[in-house]
């Protein structure tokens, strides 16, 4: 089992959990922001995925990285994590748990990437168009690499759909390619 399938199964849990105190909003809140304290915070960071660390250590690290302020079930996640030695899933805890989230309420995130920021008519026709195919309300993520030329790449789950220059450029020269000059 990957630590990935490991880790959204322990989400999972939370999740339901934060879904029965009507919670997930703030919880995902503080996931986000335990998140980013173990970023910002390499010391403490160390101490609680070092596998040598004693149990108390750890539950120190642990207890100083998750926010203040934080949900009583962020804390007590933090900590059944640590006392099962999974710390390693509180980085990725709160993507996976903004994933299901998401799918709760029935959205889904487009990664877009384009060779020039769209533009608010463009963006509005795309986000529209790929509710349109998912059924779902869609989220943009938007990214700039001027080397697809124009056009966009687009994202969506485990489908992509590319209508970059440089993909329509690519096709042409194999198109021509195939041809058979004459002698």
């Amino acid at each position: 089992m990957t630590e990935r399938t490991i880790a959204r199964r322990y989400v999972r849990a939370l999740f339901e959990l934060a879904l029965e105190q009507e919670a997930a909003d703030a919880v995902l809140d503080d996931l986000t922001r335990l998140e980013a304290a173990i970023a910002s915070d390499p010391g403490r960071a160390a101490a609680l995925f070092d596998p040598r660390a004693d149990l108390r250590a750890r539950r120190e690290a642990a207890a100083a990285l998750v926010p203040d302020g934080a949900r009583p079930l962020t804390q007590d996640f933090a900590a059944f994590l640590v006392e099962r030695r999974r710390e390693e899933i509180l980085p990725v805890a709160a993507e996976e748990f903004a994933t299901l989230l998401r799918e709760q309420r029935g959205e889904v995130v487009a990664e877009v990437v384009a060779a020039a920021p769209l533009d608010p008519d463009a963006r509005e026709a795309l986000v529209a168009r790929l509710e349109e195919i998912t059924r779902k309300k869609v989220a943009l993520q938007e990214k700039v690499d001027a080397s697809l030329l124009g056009g966009v790449r687009v994202k969506v789950g485990s489908t992509l759909l590319d209508g970059s220059v440089r993909r329509r450029l690519a096709g042409v020269r194999e198109d021509l390619l195939r041809v058979a000059l004459p002698n």
